[in-house]
């Protein structure tokens, strides 16, 4: 299979933050349509060089998967092996400089190969495959919040409101005991005119499904004023966060890879929800390690953030105390 892409756009903005901790590779200024690999990543950590965490990540998985042959990018164990030279490399960077002890970073990867089209994540920022007017794919952000729900430990309307919602349950971090696992998904069903986007939480504040499909299904406008949309949108919005996004949308497809529907194999729900439950077992240690290196960044957001009423607030952290005991 070959596939190949016009011409990518993407954005960093810095929201109401004091500095940018998001990341983003290739830079904007080197990107073309020869790229295969794209990542976005979110710095977690504020004063403990959450810009670092998300910087050296990109760069050090994209060395190691840009390094990699054809053959091995088929391999979703390849990804795994550049996380963990990443994990590496952030330990390597704490016994030079403790002051990066607590930084983390999400991640999220889009990579073409031969095989069809490897769409990976850790944490909370995002991927989307769009075609038409229907959402194909859309990665499940790894956060403490959704694990609760998964587990029905709170009810939704208390995740609605609840002032954790920025807590992820996986990061890639140093010093884990257990190297954090990739969510990765290869998505085989793909089509000329096809959009993937990958973005941080930032731009998420206020952006919901059905605004990001109307945006991109617009006949009227080209990619770069898409782009520009929803750039502008998160800008109108004041969105408090760091906001950062690539857009890429297919080209030419080399062969049809559309397969016929065959009743007795599962569906690409059910194999994303069978990955979910086999990685979940391996979430809660993480979200305890992850928890720890939020406190920091929680606490400068937290002015920021909606809060609950007082009794609301007591009865959700006694329901998650509970579920980490």
């Amino acid at each position: 299979m070959n596939i190949t892409i016009n011409p990518p756009f993407g954005f960093s903005e810095i929201g109401q933050r004091q500095n940018n901790e998001d990341f983003l590779f290739p830079l904007l200024e080197n990107v073309t349509t020869n790229d295969f690999l794209f990542l976005v990543c979110d710095g977690v950590g504020g004063a403990e060089k959450g810009e670092v965490a998300s910087q050296l990540a990109a760069e050090t998985i994209s060395e190691f998967l840009l390094a990699a042959s054809a053959e091995e990018l088929t391999d979703k164990s390849t990804i795994q092996n550049a996380i963990e030279t990443t994990l590496q490399a952030f330990d390597k960077a704490v016994l030079l400089d403790e002051n990066k002890k607590g930084m983390a970073t999400t991640l999220t990867l889009w990579l073409s190969t031969t095989v069809g089209i490897w769409l990976s994540h850790i944490g909370d920022s995002r991927i989307y495959h769009i075609r038409n007017n229907t959402i194909l794919y859309q990665s499940k952000d790894h956060t403490l919040i959704n694990q609760l729900l998964d587990q029905e430990i709170i009810t939704p309307e208390e995740a609605a409101v609840s002032t954790q919602k920025n807590v992820i349950s996986r990061a890639i971090q140093a010093g884990q005991d257990r190297p954090v696992k990739a969510e990765s998904f290869l998505q085989t069903n793909v089509k000329k005119g096809d959009y993937f986007l990958l973005c941080s939480d930032g731009v998420l504040e206020f952006m919901t499904d059905e605004i990001l499909v109307s945006i991109l299904q617009n006949k009227e406008k080209n990619n770069t004023e898409k782009l520009h949309q929803i750039k502008e949108f998160c800008k109108e919005n004041n969105t408090k966060d760091n906001n950062t996004a690539y857009l890429i949308e297919l080209n030419e497809i080399s062969e049809d890879v559309e397969v016929e529907i065959n009743e007795n194999e599962p569906t690409t729900k059910e194999v994303i929800k069978e990955q979910e439950e086999t990685e979940e077992k391996q979430v809660t240690t993480q979200s305890h390690e992850t928890q720890k290196i939020q406190e920091i960044d929680n606490e400068e957001k937290k002015q920021e953030d909606k809060k609950l009423e007082p009794k609301q607030e007591e009865g959700f952290m006694q329901k998650v105390k509970k579920f980490f005991k």
